[in-house]
């Protein structure tokens, strides 16, 4: 009984995580926001997406630095 317990006790220890005094865990969004708060001269790194719509070639600019669109959808001539 005294092993089975033993085993139990350790089972429990090994599953939980591992908690680092005064260390807190935050959500990705506010590690990013924190990012840019220390690194205020990053430069935004930026991607073009390119589509077929309607037979018309389009482009759209992501931010990736930032992860949101810049721009509309936009015909290519």
């Amino acid at each position: 009984m005294k092993a089975l317990l033993g085993f139990l006790v350790a089972a429990q220890l090994l599953a939980a995580p591992a908690m680092v005094p005064g260390m807190t865990y935050e959500q990705p969004e506010e590690i990013a926001e924190e990012a840019f708060e220390e690194e205020p001269d990053r430069a935004d790194e930026f991607m073009w997406f390119f589509r077929v719509y309607n037979g018309q070639r389009q482009k759209r600019l992501w931010n990736i630095t930032r992860g949101y669109w810049m721009t509309d959808w936009i015909d290519c001539d």
